[in-house]
């Protein structure tokens, strides 16, 4: 926990979270847990790939990527969860994992589609 990247810290703000909701959430109510639909481990790989790649990469650029990578959902506890152990030790990006794990997330793949960078 010392090496927490505080990229997190700031990712926890209202311009990061997309507003969807999974299905089971709209479902059976509650207060929902942000998921990161590209889990962290994997984002900053990515970040640190793209900013490798372009290091003169401006600010507004760099907002920009952070919030196509750095995103969440909506998602129940257990749905949370579930992803979780699916996508743990892997490479498999959550977002991935949410069919294979029975979680539906309506506009999600909108979003996904629209920035082609992430597929």
């Amino acid at each position: 926990m010392r090496n927490r990247n505080p990229i997190w810290d700031l990712t926890n703000i209202n311009y990061f979270k997309t507003g969807l909701k999974s299905e089971g959430l709209i479902l059976n109510g509650g207060k929902g847990v942000d998921d990161h639909y590209i889990q962290r481990s994997v984002c900053m790989e990515i970040i640190f790939t793209k900013l490798s790649e372009k290091p003169n990469m401006d600010v507004d650029e760099f907002i920009k990527l952070l919030r196509v990578y750095s995103s969440t959902v909506l998602l129940t506890e257990k749905e949370h969860r579930d992803v979780t152990t699916y996508t743990k030790n892997t490479d498999i990006m959550n977002y991935v994992a949410y069919d294979k794990v029975g979680i539906k997330v309506d506009g999600l793949m909108d979003i996904i589609n629209s920035s082609p960078s992430i597929c």
